[in-house]
Order: structure tokens, then C-alpha cells, then sequence
């Protein structure tokens, strides 16, 4: 699980409210949670706002998509 998914039910707020909060797609939220997406820079700012977050806290996530990204491209 990412960050962003652990942060989001650390706050008690479902995929469903970011979603709401970011006018992103539930099903959006719910790629880049599960580290299938890479959010776009506008959408990482966004989550970043929802969440409290700072925008160098929102490059974090970026960095874990990126690397399941790239383990699910190897088959890890």
C-alpha cells in the first residue's frame, strides 16, 4: 500500500471524498493508490492539497508509483 493510502485512512477520508476534493475519477484515485497510475503533475497537486500535504511530500508519492510501477513492469 502507498503513502497515500495509508495518509488517506490515517484522516478517515474514503477514495470517494479525495475524489470529491480532487475532481479526479474514484477510479483514478483508487490506480494511483494501489501504485497502478502515475498521477499527472496537476493531479499530484491536488492529492497534495486534499491530504494537508506539502508539494515536495506529494513528489514522494510520485517516487513510490514509479517504482511499483516499474516492479509490476519486471513481474515483482
Amino acid at each position: 500500500m502507498l503513502r497515500l493510502a495509508a495518509e488517506r485512512k490515517r484522516l478517515g477520508l474514503s477514495q470517494l471524498e479525495i475524489s470529491r476534493r480532487t475532481k479526479m475519477a474514484p477510479s483514478d484515485v483508487s490506480r494511483i493508490e494501489s501504485g497502478r497510475f502515475r498521477p499527472y503533475q496537476g493531479q499530484l497537486h491536488r492529492l497534495a492539497r486534499a491530504l494537508g500535504w506539502r508539494i515536495s511530500d506529494a513528489q514522494k508519492l510520485l517516487d513510490e508509483v514509479e517504482t511499483s510501477l516499474e516492479d509490476g513492469r519486471r513481474g515483482a
